[in-house]
């Protein structure tokens, strides 16, 4: 999911090492998309789930929340506060047969986001717990990215504003009350150097985070795209990305999938770009650029899915693209506009676009 921070930046270019950085090449793949929106909801999250795919929303008339499979069987909701019956779900996590859903409506003197979090069946119902207002809301309140599930325990992720900017914020639950756990060293903004995050996944017992950093330098401010992984109660390490150098405009990590202990970092840095790490040794492997210029009216962002072990990476860019990985190469292929959220199941992509559900089936390479 991506986020927005009211920031005033002033990126300048630095010289930065990008090892294995690649052009796609062009490879003879083709993807065909057919809309496929169940009815009863307008999705904003997907998730895949032993029931089949999860279709999260709001009803049509943008006045409740929805949830549905996408063969079309709705999932009963059972709200029970005032924001979580008219929230829009925005995030949905499944697992072990349970559903945990984030919800959000803009509310209050200030419109500040209201956060709702629900858990169930996954067929239903799924129920909201209502919580005390600051431990998802407050002066200090910031974006929750999802939900992960870590050794079998649900984990939010999301930000708080800090003393020197925002802090990564990482929540567990006792039963139905969820509490904030301390904050890692490696998720504090400090003085000079201001975080971001903007997508999380899980391996295994590993939180994985992407985001930036942006330093404060003598020439300037300068932003790097950030990988930041760890444990829950246990150490966690920053890894920035490397772009080339020269790039210009917003330098972020939005998005990340994880097989393994490999995982694909989506982003921008003056074109859309993707990274491979390793979780197991912390090494930036294959970068590639790919093609792609940056929306003329919001900030750029890119996603990624792994289908079939295979990544797919969707951008917000002005000409609506995908690439998909095929072998040692990558390819451009036709996508959907205005994507926010992308998830594999078997070889089938589902993206959600433009208020839309849309599918495509990943041909093999």
């Amino acid at each position: 999911m991506a986020r927005s921070r009211k920031r005033l930046l002033v990126v300048l270019a630095v010289p930065v090492l990008l090892a294995g950085c690649v052009q796609p090449p062009p490879l003879d793949v083709h993807l065909t998309w057919r809309e496929v929106t169940p009815a009863g909801v307008v999705p904003a999250a997907l998730a895949p789930s032993e029931s089949g795919l999860v279709v999260a929303g709001t009803d049509m008339s943008d006045s409740a929340p929805s949830v549905v499979l996408a063969t079309g069987e709705t999932v009963p909701l059972v709200p029970s506060e005032p924001y979580a019956a008219s929230a829009r779900i925005v995030s949905a996590t499944s697992a072990g047969g349970q559903l945990y859903l984030i919800g959000g409506r803009a509310g209050g003197a200030h419109a500040n986001t209201r956060w709702t979090i629900w858990d169930g069946p996954a067929t239903g119902p799924v129920t909201s717990r209502p919580q005390e207002f600051f431990t998802f809301g407050g002066e200090d309140a910031g974006p929750l990215l999802g939900t992960v599930i870590v050794d079998g325990r649900p984990i939010i992720v999301g930000s708080r504003g800090g003393t020197a900017g925002p802090d990564g914020a990482l929540y567990a639950a006792d039963g139905e009350v969820w509490h904030q756990l301390d904050t890692p060293d490696a998720l504090h903004s400090a003085n000079g150097v201001v975080l971001g995050f903007a997508a999380v996944a899980a391996v295994g017992s590993t939180v994985v985070v992407a985001g930036d950093s942006v330093q404060a330098t003598e020439a300037g401010a300068v932003q790097t795209p950030a990988l930041y992984y760890g444990t829950v109660g246990g150490d966690w390490r920053r890894l920035d990305l490397p772009v080339q150098p020269g790039t210009t405009g917003l330098r972020h990590a939005t998005g990340i999938a994880c097989e393994g202990t490999t995982c694909w970092v989506a982003g921008w840095a003056q074109h859309p770009i993707v990274w491979q790490v390793s979780l197991a040794n912390g090494v930036v492997g294959q970068t590639t650029i790919l093609t792609g210029d940056k929306p003329a009216d919001q900030d750029p962002t890119a996603l990624v899915a792994i289908v079939e072990g295979r990544p797919l990476v969707l951008t917000n860019a002005s000409t609506p693209s995908a690439a998909v990985s095929c072998g040692d190469g990558w390819t451009s292929v036709a996508a959907p506009a205005q994507a926010i959220a992308v998830v594999g199941l078997g070889a089938d992509a589902y993206v959600v676009a433009g208020d839309r559900l849309w599918r495509a089936t990943l041909p093999a390479c």
